[in-house]
């Protein structure tokens, strides 16, 4: 009976008809402990779980299962280490075992060991796992597929990347997580339509994640297509409203569309969520530029500047501002402050409409000489 409510998933029930089976039959061959700690493992009630598997290791009963399965606890409490030596003990009973390959796999990927994650998971996906039946070999497959996309997406080999999400969705067609991960290897081949259509198919599946309404937000921007980019912002912060990068790329689309006042709103937002966004101060001063209204420009610029004083761009801004307002001793001193901060800034300046003003003065042209 307990095997049938584990199942059905029906796990309190399950472990009541196990226990009770324990206390008939204490030495049995086929262990209850095992049984139990598995499903308090399922339960993610990981303490009990270990105590009832180390009871089995004590009497020496199932140990490459239970130390596997004690890897896979302590990989979940973020004990990494102790979830090695389980994994390596389990390893070195058989070292055949397929899902230790899985479980090692996911050992070197949190600890950044991406070479040794790979070994591993093309070793569990090409091992002999008939035993475990076609249900886990279609699941944990995938699973391995995905996590080998996920790490060379890390390394920045994106058509791998793109090559594993495939592979784990013919397994698994309707894991909106992969899609998503498709959406962001096409964005970073620049690829954008195909990452918009994978972005789709993954809302489809989880209607309700901002993080995708923002990567399709992102790949709208790239594509020049600013309405719909602020569309899906919209509908990121509707899921987030807390999070200051969305307001940060609202305002970059507004700005796109030359409705600063907008633009200015979101900026203003973006600081109100987090005070040190440099970003969003500058664009505040590009913003109060292109409607002229300088004072509050320099006043946003002025305040970048307070969070850090080595930002070339931040200097130059300053500069055209001085120039289109005519203050001369101004405008030098930041512009010289851009230039020995990045001597790029003085061909800039050379075009920059913003010094036509000034272009023909004996000043300028030293600067920029």
């Amino acid at each position: 009976m307990g095997n049938v409510y584990y199942s059905k998933k029906e796990y309190d029930k399950a472990i009541e008809y196990h226990k009770k089976a324990l206390e008939l039959s204490p030495d049995n061959e086929f262990s209850y402990n095992s049984l139990i700690g598995t499903i308090y493992y399922n339960k993610k009630e990981y303490n009990k779980a270990i105590e009832y598997l180390d009871k089995d290791i004590f009497s020496g009963k199932n140990l490459l299962e239970n130390y596997n399965q004690l890897g896979c606890i302590y990989y979940e409490l973020k004990e990494y280490e102790k979830s090695f030596q389980y994994l390596k003990k389990a390893l070195s009973i058989n070292i055949n075992y397929p899902p230790i390959y899985l479980n090692l796999g996911n050992y070197y990927t949190i600890k950044s060991i991406y070479n040794g994650a790979i070994k591993c998971y093309i070793k569990f996906i090409n091992s002999n796992k008939e035993e475990f039946g076609e249900e886990f070999i279609k699941k944990y497959d995938s699973m391995a597929f995905n996590s080998l996309s996920y790490i060379y997406f890390t390394k920045e080999e994106w058509e791998l990347s793109i090559e594993n999400c495939r592979k784990a969705l013919e397994l698994d067609p309707n894991n909106s997580t992969i899609y998503f991960l498709l959406g962001n290897a096409y964005s970073e081949l620049k690829e954008y339509g195909k990452s918009i259509e994978n972005c789709r198919k993954a809302l489809e599946l989880d209607p309700n994640n901002s993080t995708i309404y923002f990567l399709l937000g992102n790949a709208y921007s790239e594509l020049k297509e600013y309405g719909k980019a602020i569309e899906n912002y919209d509908k990121a912060i509707e899921l987030d409203p807390n999070n200051s990068s969305i307001y940060f790329l609202l305002g970059n689309g507004y700005s796109e569309l030359k409705e600063y006042e907008k633009a200015i709103e979101k900026y203003n937002k973006a600081i109100e969520l987090d005070p040190n966004d440099i970003s969003a101060y500058c664009y505040l001063g590009l913003s109060y530029s292109a409607i002229r209204e300088y004072e509050k420009a320099l006043d946003y610029y002025n305040k970048a500047l307070k969070i850090t004083d080595s930002d070339p761009n931040i200097y130059y801004n300053i500069s055209c501002i001085y120039s289109l307002i005519n203050k001369k001793d101004e405008y030098i001193k930041y512009l010289i402050e851009a230039i020995n901060l990045d001597s790029i800034y003085k061909e800039k300046a050379k075009n920059d409409t913003d010094f036509d003003n000034i272009k023909n003065t004996p000043e300028f042209k030293k600067l920029v000489e």
